[in-house]
């Protein structure tokens, strides 16, 4: 994070000092610009710079504009090259050899100038957007492009951004993006218009998809279960406390009746399982299985599993004993 401030500006000898707290190498690709009317001073960001403006130049103004800007890649471009598709194509191929995300099939061509005037008339203003009335019919006769304005009330800028694709700009790069030489001769000529420059940059819509909610699990009910049900979620209420049972092994192996609204059944709960639930608590019996043992169902609850407490209520559990119900293993 930087914290950049404009620690002052000499109108009268066109100097801008600029302070930057908090840099540090990771910031090296980090460049700020100071404006002055027309003139424009670009430096890596540093702890302090001072920026010059040659005293008595044209077109400078009463605003200082600073800019942040961050180098994300850089490319060689062969001025002998006629075209600036070339030189976009080639910057968006740096562009996504970098970052591997940064696609695009819009192109944007530019027009802004700088509008002054008295506050209650805005002159300069009125005669920019009647130069652009006036070209857009020769803009909008060009195949494919959408024309829009900006007007800033505070740096006072005036932007015109069309934009196409690819395959469009390409045609109307070869036209000499007309009428942009009309356009801009037109402004020039307007008392108060300054900075008058074109850009030509890619666009491309941003979308932010969220991700789908999560689906309630479903929930089984011990009647339905069988001797070969798995991989099921279960509520139920705990109808007593844990009692510890022989077992062959070491483990240590307790059991527990629950019950929903269809019938009850017996839990084996192995190791801190047993201290984990209460008398009369509902839990949610998660990615859980039937396991038989000596012929009668326990439904168990293994490390792919989780038994958690549940906001949910049983009011009545059903009489059916599943794990009463003896089953014998009768070969096919």
């Amino acid at each position: 994070m930087v914290d950049l401030t404009l620690t002052s500006v000499d109108v009268n000898d066109l100097l801008a000092q600029c302070k930057a707290a908090g840099s540090t190498d990771a910031e090296k690709d980090i460049y700020v610009t100071v404006r002055v009317g027309e003139s424009q001073k670009l430096g890596r960001l540093s702890s302090e710079r001072l920026y010059k403006f040659a005293a008595g130049k044209s077109g400078l103004g009463r605003f200082a504009k600073i800019e942040v800007l961050q180098r994300v890649a850089t490319g060689t471009i062969d001025l002998a090259k006629e075209g600036v598709l070339d030189e976009v194509q080639k910057m968006s191929m740096d562009l996504t050899s970098g970052t591997g995300n940064v696609k695009f099939d819009n192109i944007a061509r530019e027009w802004r100038c700088k509008w002054t005037g008295p506050p209650e008339t805005h002159k300069s203003l009125a005669e920019v957007q009647k130069a652009l009335d006036d070209a857009m019919p020769k803009i909008a006769a060009q195949k494919g492009t959408r024309t829009q304005r900006v007007v800033c009330g505070t740096c006072n800028d005036f932007k015109v951004v069309t934009t196409c694709k690819e395959d469009n700009f390409k045609t109307w790069e070869e036209n000499k993006f007309a009428p942009e030489e009309e356009f801009l001769a037109a402004i020039k000529a307007i008392s108060g218009v300054s900075a008058v420059e074109t850009q030509t940059y890619t666009i491309m819509p941003v979308k932010f998809t969220p991700p789908p909610p999560l689906k309630k699990p479903k929930v089984w009910q011990i009647g339905r279960l069988n001797p070969n049900s798995k991989s099921f979620n279960l509520e139920a209420k705990i109808l007593d406390e844990p009692k510890e049972v022989e077992t062959k092994g070491a483990a240590k192996i307790s059991e527990v009746t629950i019950g929903d609204k269809s019938g009850k059944m017996l839990v084996s709960l192995k190791g801190d399982q047993a201290s984990a639930v209460k008398k009369d608590g509902v839990y949610m019996f998660r990615n859980a299985k039937v396991q038989m043992v000596k012929g009668h169902i326990r439904l168990v609850v293994d490390q792919w599993g989780k038994i958690e407490s549940s906001d949910g209520t049983v009011e009545e559990v059903g009489d059916k004993d599943v794990s009463a119900q003896e089953f014998e293993l009768v070969k096919s």
